[in-house]
């Protein structure tokens, strides 16, 4: 997943422009209070294309507590007059900026321009940059990045530092022209604040004049800001020696916002083969949040810890928990979205491994009282990857997304945003959103689209078992007398687990639920019937108790190809220290056709 994807600036650009030139000739005339009217909000959730595959029916951010989300949302509605500061960290999915470039322009258009957000010279670090600038670097850089093994240098919330000694040395940023609005002419720069540091010339397109910029204040502010005129398409930073003691330039980093305090500020940060380990190796991050303070902070990426190595789930979910405390002491009243990874390959190889990731980002979004968006589920989940590619939407590579593939990707993440948003206004503040419970059916969802589109019906359709229909199905075999039951499913919870508790049979779940997997999904209700009798079974209770009784004394399992220690505990209801104590194991590497001891 570290591969530098080649894109066309031009085109891109060209659609960014239709974009704006769209809404932002709109945007004077929406009144000031519809940003709180869930009516206005559903009007303008819009899907451009449609693709059978894709779950939009479940397209939600979830959570289960709305002060997960509240303080977002609160700062939604009024951000015609406060600015809303969000930030984006995520790998290669998001350096190049496709995407989170879409969300941020249609942000923007519906609820204001605060500013372009975070930009690297990314030149000077040798890897690319975002789509809509270009940057150049002269003289002699070197670079940390938080994918390093060994990091010369302090890394902050950008994931990349530069570092030079060289008097000569400077960096360029070139945007394309006319993109950014006038008023994004605040410039706040992030560097290492010491006596040492060298100074900066800024020569903006804007100004007629060279902007002396000192690089040292005794008062430890976090930014360094300049204020020009108006927005300039063009900033070059040359590196100024002024003292005899300045002997270094390292560099962290450029926000560029409105001058004004309303509208959104989207900054999105990504490296090439980033995972949680590499944002936990950023030593600075703590204390550049706590300046940037964001409202939102989305979690987008983990995709690299177990695309070419095993699934860890306990390592990865200790780093999950770790970067959300880190997030939470920089800035106790952001609210964080964790999103899951969409289904990959490698090479030919369908990692299955990403449903595991979904489940586990799910459990410790909700662990942690942060806000979740399952877009593995929505995306269409196991081997959807191949519809992607077949429909132009993903590269060959069967990773990364075409720049329609992204575009996609951000408009279902902007619309689950505002689905759930205009749920919210329209609830009181509803407490527990769960997607699953919450599906929209084909009558709602076809306003979503273009008139001209036909949904298919197995797509779209709310797939919810009836009890006629689960009562015919289970009366093939069986003569229904106990009570019926309706039980939510936990999260955690496995069809075995059900069954023990219920004292029936995964079969009898299966087929009383019309399921044709032991997949289940959390806050789906299952139907049960409990003191039921098998009309098929000669086996006398006594026989059963004796069978049963002897499964509980030893269960065994086989390892099987892909499997690891976390699934098979899932399956078993158990727990993997549990299993590993059983076994006698020193670590988590099993091999395919170990017999383990569950139980």
């Amino acid at each position: 997943m570290i591969k530098v994807r080649k894109y066309n600036h031009i085109l891109v650009y060209s659609i960014f422009l239709i974009f704006v030139g769209l809404f932002q000739k709109t945007y004077a005339f929406v009144p000031e209070d519809s940003l709180k009217d869930p009516d206005y909000i559903a009007s303008i959730i819009k899907y451009t294309s449609y693709y059978p595959f894709i779950r939009y029916n479940v397209n939600f951010i979830e959570w289960v507590n709305s002060n997960a989300i509240s303080s977002f949302f609160d700062k939604l509605s009024n951000s015609r007059n406060q600015k809303v500061k969000i930030l984006h960290i995520g790998d290669s999915h998001v350096q190049a900026d496709i995407g989170t470039g879409y969300l941020r322009n249609r942000f923007q258009q519906i609820f204001g321009y605060g500013g372009r957000g975070l930009v690297f010279p990314y030149r000077a670090a040798n890897t690319h940059s975002a789509w809509d600038y270009r940057t150049f670097a002269e003289g002699n850089w070197e670079n940390s990045k938080n994918i390093d093994k060994e990091r010369k240098f302090d890394i902050g919330i950008s994931g990349v530092t530069i570092y030079t000694t060289d008097t000569n040395a400077g960096f360029k940023f070139v945007f394309q022209k006319n993109s950014l609005p006038e008023n994004f002419n605040l410039l706040k720069l992030l560097l290492k604040n010491s006596p040492e540091s060298f100074d900066l010339n800024l020569k903006a397109s804007s100004c007629n004049d060279t902007l002396y910029i000192p690089c040292y204040f005794e008062n430890n502010n976090k930014f360094i800001e300049v204020k020009l005129p108006k927005s300039a398409d063009t900033l070059y930073f040359l590196v100024n020696k002024t003292k005899k003691q300045q002997n270094f330039l390292e560099f962290y980093g450029l926000f560029i916002e409105s001058s004004t305090n309303d509208g959104i500020l989207y900054s999105s940060t990504g490296i090439n083969g980033a995972g949680y380990n590499s944002i936990l190796s950023q030593n600075l991050f703590i204390e550049q949040l706590s300046a940037y303070d964001p409202d939102l902070v989305i979690i987008d990426l983990g995709g690299n810890d177990f695309y070419k190595q095993p699934f860890a789930y306990s390592k990865m979910e200790t780093m999950l928990h770790e970067i959300i405390k880190n997030i939470k002491v920089a800035s106790p009243n952001t609210a964080i979205i964790i999103n899951s990874s969409q289904n990959f390959y490698r090479k030919t190889y369908n990692v299955a491994e990403c449903e595991y990731f979904s489940e586990l980002t799910r459990s410790v979004a909700f662990k942690n009282n942060c806000a979740f968006y399952d877009y593995y589920r929505v995306a269409g989940e196991n081997k959807s990857m191949m519809k992607w590619l077949a429909n132009g939407l993903a590269k060959k590579d069967k990773v990364h997304l075409t720049d329609k593939g992204y575009q996609v990707k951000a408009e279902l993440f902007l619309n689950a945003i505002l689905m759930s948003y205009q749920k919210w206004l329209r609830n009181n503040n509803i407490d527990t959103l769960i997607a699953i419970n919450n599906k929209i059916d084909s009558s709602e969802l076809v306003s979503y689209f273009d008139k001209n589109i036909i949904l298919k019906k197995e797509n779209v359709k709310v797939q919810v078992a009836t009890e006629t229909k689960a009562v015919s199905n289970a009366n093939q075999n069986y003569s229904i007398k106990g009570q019926k039951l309706e039980y939510v499913i936990k999260q955690g919870d496995n069809l075995g687990s059900i069954a023990q508790k219920y004292h029936v049979t995964v079969n009898d779940l299966k087929k009383w639920n019309n399921l044709s997997t032991n997949k289940i999904i959390a806050g789906k209700k299952l139907i049960i019937y409990s003191n039921y009798k098998d009309t098929n079974d000669n086996k006398s209770s006594l026989q059963d108790k004796k069978s049963t009784s002897q499964a509980q004394q030893k269960i065994k399992h086989e390892v099987k190809p892909g499997e690891n220690l976390w699934v098979i505990a899932k399956r078993y209801n158990t727990t993997v220290d549990k299993i590993k104590q059983l076994n006698n194991l020193t670590n988590d590497n099993l091999k395919p056709g170990m017999i383990l001891i569950i139980k």
